[in-house]
């Protein structure tokens, strides 16, 4: 299922993202008597993940990230995680994270909140960011705000808990 709103110029290349949904006999009917729950994910015969993905050039499935972690700038959605990949390897940057900001006219706008490898790499450490994100990413994927943490809000299993990042 393509998602909407994906019109940076290298969306072509590297194929649409959407929702993964599967079909097939190995994927369940439904949800042990929870027949709301079964309507939400199966729909059509297919199994709704709930995860984002696309295929490579070379056919292979890239998972993009959380259908319910989207950043939704101006009816545009862009998915943290590519935020994440265009800026992760900014020198200086220990462990970054995407997430939305309400905005009153847009609905959200993407910050990225970002761990320092050290006091030292802090320095100039923002500017770095937004000058990568300037040639990496598409104006309205752009980060609005860097905000620097000491450490990332993470959940019981590990991964980072983006509903404690949003401001």
């Amino acid at each position: 299922v393509p998602a909407s709103g994906d019109g940076d110029a290298g969306a072509t290349s590297r194929g649409p993202s959407g929702e993964i949904c599967v079909a097939g006999p190995s994927v369940t009917e439904g949800y042990d008597r929870d027949p709301e729950a079964t309507a939400a994910a199966i729909r059509d015969g297919f199994f709704h993940t709930g995860d984002l993905g696309r295929f490579d050039p070379s056919g292979r499935l890239v998972i993009e990230g959380r259908l319910k972690e989207l950043i939704i700038v101006g009816g545009a959605n862009v998915a943290p995680a590519e935020v994440e990949n265009a800026l992760a390897g900014v020198e200086g940057v220990k462990e970054l994270a995407a997430a939305g900001q309400s905005h009153y006219d847009l609905g959200e706008v993407v910050c990225a909140y970002v761990v320092a490898r050290s006091a030292a790499a802090a320095e100039g450490l923002k500017e770095r960011l937004a000058e990568t994100a300037a040639v990496r990413l598409a104006p309205y994927k752009r980060p609005r705000a860097y905000f620097l943490v000491e450490e990332l809000p993470r959940n019981a299993m590990g991964k980072i808990d983006r509903s404690r990042l949003q401001r």
